[in-house]
């Protein structure tokens, strides 16, 4: 997970192969390019990753990318904001 998500953080499209639920945060963040291996026999997960490497066009997966970490950014800029208001109402309190 934590080399999907520095290749993400790099502008590189990544093929994410979930072991656990905490792969839910990257479909939180717009990643689609998972492969669940709890779900999926060994064979088709070599089968969906020759599926998905085959389709990758890096052009359109970059901006994907450039897309989500925008996004990404876009609501956690909004959680800082909520943190410091409720941060600043309990020191007032």
């Amino acid at each position: 997970m934590h080399a999907v998500l520095n290749a993400l953080s790099q502008d590189i499209p990544a093929l994410a192969w979930a072991y656990s639920r905490k792969f839910k945060l990257l479909q939180d963040l717009g990643w689609e390019a998972i492969i669940d291996l709890r779900s999926k026999s060994p064979s088709e997960v070599v089968e969906a990753s020759i599926d998905w490497l085959s389709g990758l066009d890096a052009g359109i997966a970059v901006g994907r990318v450039q897309r989500m970490r925008a996004s990404s950014v876009a609501r956690l800029s909004e959680a800082v904001v909520a943190l410091r208001s409720a941060l600043s109402a309990g020191v007032d309190a």
